[in-house]
């Protein structure tokens, strides 16, 4: 199912959209930092983890999704830090670090979303190549409406990771029982899911 050929492809196309769509990661940082939206501050339990401050201590259930918020972590302990121009002065470097760092992450997300779904759609649902790239295009639209600055991509990442590897029932029954670390809502659309394959099962019916 993932060959090295298929690894290459997907890194080159990784590589590609992270070029193209460099300047959505550029919007989002400077949004989050100007505050534009109201969002959850998942870059202060960033910093939480890095000094056990509880000034930054986010409450729950913010506070228990784990995976999408140690991926951040790593970005900030090991990514540069991007400074803007024209941002106020008075938020703090380990604070402005934290922010590119989330925006950083969920501008990964994008580009990984974006390449997991085309194989999902080409590989897993055996889709011609030409619907799988317009389904790509259509697929970055619906992402555009998802919130930029906290963990709905990753949501919607993990939600399609389940969806790649749904045949194979013991990976994505561990993905499911992880799936509180990320957000609580995985597991509900998940379980839904698997209930409805289970109960048609013997009918050979496709859900």
């Amino acid at each position: 199912m993932i060959s090295k050929k298929n690894i290459l492809i997907g890194l080159i196309l990784f590589l590609i959209l992270l070029i193209m769509f460099f300047r959505e990661y550029l919007y989002t940082y400077r949004m989050m930092l100007e505050n534009f939206v109201p969002y959850d501050f998942y870059q202060n339990q960033v910093l939480y983890f890095s000094n056990f401050n509880d000034d930054y201590k986010l409450t729950l259930p913010s506070a228990v999704r784990l995976i999408p918020i140690l991926f951040y972590f790593i970005i900030y302990k090991t990514f540069p830090c991007l400074k803007l121009t024209n941002i106020e002065q008075n938020l703090s470097e380990e604070y402005v670090c934290a922010t590119n760092a989330v925006a950083m992450g969920n501008y990964i997300i994008l580009i990984t979303i974006l390449v997991v779904f085309l194989f999902y759609q080409i590989k897993i649902l055996k889709r011609p190549t030409e619907e799988g790239y317009l389904s790509l295009i259509l697929c970055y639209a619906v992402i555009k409406y998802l919130d930029h600055f906290t963990i709905d991509r990753f949501v919607v990442l993990y939600l399609i990771l389940i969806l790649y590897f749904i045949n194979n029932i013991k990976l994505s029954i561990i993905l499911i029982l992880f799936s509180f670390l990320v957000s609580e809502k995985i597991f509900f659309i998940t379980g839904v899911l698997f209930f409805l394959r289970f109960f048609f099962f013997n009918e050979k019916k496709n859900i």
